[in-house]
């Protein structure tokens, strides 16, 4: 009788202890989930801006074709984990198709940026986990703010944009769901923070910037309002035409 009761007790302790470890694992796994999406969440930060790299890009020619540029040194740029020369190097980045890029002329290119700090900056690289990293004041370049770049320019909806149009900058104004445009070109006539959130004031354009037949006259605007400059997934909703029509 003794030993069948050791015996249920035995296998009793044996299921407990299956479902505990199963519980655990259960647990880690949520954890790492959690862990992966604040890693993910991260990485989807909303840029600031594109940057220029004389040592990568060189310097653009005044007087030269389009995209040509100057006689420069070309050298290896060191990427940092932190805004820190003590940090560690996570990547050397040597060719243009190692980075992030954007036009911000015609045929001149910069690297898209994320964050700015003392001189540093967090740029798009690629073939490292985060898709980031920083890069020291000696090898940083003319920076051009996103708002600089978008405002007084010819500007255009991009396929990121919800269709949505707020009545001020705030989501909780009143909006209207824009089904069908004319065309995706706008005029950025404004900026603003709420929140913490970036907003752009634009205007609906028909014709668009490169339709329209008086070239002494500006397009006329057809709607006004507000958008979020950036997507749920911190892509821009409103960029510019770098090579013009």
């Amino acid at each position: 009788m003794k030993s069948k009761s050791l015996y249920i007790i035995t296998i009793c302790s044996v299921i407990c202890l299956k479902i505990a470890i199963s519980v655990m694992a259960e647990t880690i796994t949520s954890s790492s989930i959690e862990i992966e999406a604040l890693m993910t969440a991260d990485n989807q930060q909303n840029m600031i801006g594109l940057l220029e790299l004389p040592s990568i890009f060189g310097i653009a020619n005044p007087n030269g074709p389009h995209g040509s540029t100057l006689p420069f040194n070309k050298k290896l740029i060191k990427v940092y984990s932190e805004p820190s020369i003590k940090s560690t190097v996570i990547n050397l980045i040597e060719l243009q198709d190692d980075l992030e890029l954007k036009e911000h002329g015609y045929e001149v290119f910069s690297v898209v940026t994320y964050q700015q700090k003392e001189g540093w900056y967090l740029i798009g690289i690629k073939n490292n986990k985060l898709n980031k990293g920083w890069i020291s004041p000696k090898d940083a370049g003319k920076f051009r703010p996103y708002e600089k770049l978008i405002v007084d320019a010819m500007t255009y909806l991009t396929n990121k944009w919800d269709g949505i149009i707020w009545q001020a900058p705030d989501i909780n104004s009143n909006s209207e769901s824009i089904i069908k445009i004319s065309t995706r070109d706008v005029r950025t006539i404004e900026t603003k923070k709420f929140n913490s959130k970036l907003w752009l004031k634009i205007e609906l354009l028909n014709p668009g910037w490169c339709d329209f037949t008086d070239y002494y006259k500006d397009p006329k605007a057809i709607k006004k309002g507000w958008i979020p400059a950036f997507s749920s997934k911190g892509h821009p909703n409103v960029w510019f035409y770098s090579r013009g029509c």
